[in-house]
């Protein structure tokens, strides 16, 4: 089972985020502001994954740029409850430390 909350366990947290080259490579980008800070809503082509990541790279340990992510979601596919129509359901969803201390 993954550590979901700092101090389950002695393993380290680290933020998942994207380079620039992997959100043109796989995902489809749409821009928007959430609570005054410019951020994307992405989707992975493969419609496997989504997720919010802040429009504004940062520079990692590394010294590389990264989007660093606020909330992925999980996606599978699946019928509906009707089975008339092909849907995407969530299997997991994630959000930043950051981003949960807010709410």
């Amino acid at each position: 089972m993954p550590v979901l909350y700092q101090g389950d366990s002695n393993m380290i947290l680290y933020p998942i985020s994207y380079s620039p080259s992997a959100l043109e490579r796989a995902f489809d980008v749409s821009g928007t502001d959430i609570l005054g800070v410019p951020a994307w809503i992405v989707l992975r082509k493969d419609k496997t994954a989504a997720a919010i990541v802040y429009a504004e790279p940062s520079l990692d340990e590394r010294g590389e740029l990264r989007h660093l992510v606020a909330a992925k979601l999980d996606l599978i596919p699946r019928k509906s409850a009707e089975q008339r129509e092909s849907i995407l359901a969530v299997k997991r969803y994630w959000e930043s430390a950051a981003v949960s201390q807010n709410v």
